[in-house]
């Protein structure tokens, strides 16, 4: 087993990603986590050095680029290892595994991706800005009011 320890971000996660397809690692192989994240290292795990950054002989479709973006703000500590899991394979004969949405794996990514969209809705519908006049500088203060709280005022 070898652990890829990660930032909790899209552009670490592929970089370790395409480090470990380049090595040829299958996912059951790899234990994916994150700084910061409160859990202590484990040492029975290898971890490799830094990744290379040559450059991947895979093609990956553009759709599971945009997806994986997406699913990288989802909160589930499990996010990584799927989206290793769909990229492997992808890569490894299923290249048109996103269409196949009965798939567990694209499934539960599909479901990822929604909840992250509907989280972003919420905010840019619901997120409400005020202008405090303090000295020198003005402040600008915002809270989420989901709609069922809005009040009509007259």
């Amino acid at each position: 087993m070898r652990q890829l320890t990660i930032l909790p971000d899209f552009p670490s996660w592929q970089k370790q990603a395409r480090a470990a397809l380049n090595s040829h690692w299958s996912p059951s192989e790899i234990i994916w986590a994150e700084w910061g994240s409160g859990q202590p290292e484990l040492e029975i795990f290898e971890e490799p050095d830094a990744a290379p950054t040559t450059p991947s002989p895979f093609r990956v479709p553009k759709a599971f680029l945009s997806l994986a973006q997406t699913v990288a703000c989802h909160r589930s500590p499990q996010r990584w290892a799927l989206l290793y899991r769909v990229l492997w394979r992808i890569t490894h004969g299923e290249p048109h595994l996103l269409k196949v949405l009965v798939d567990p794996d694209v499934h539960e990514l599909l479901a990822m991706e929604k909840s992250i969209r509907h989280d972003i809705h919420k905010m840019r519908a619901f997120v409400r800005f005020r202008e405090i006049p303090l000295d020198p500088e003005p402040w600008f203060v915002a809270w989420f009011e989901p709609a069922h709280h809005i009040v009509e005022r007259n």
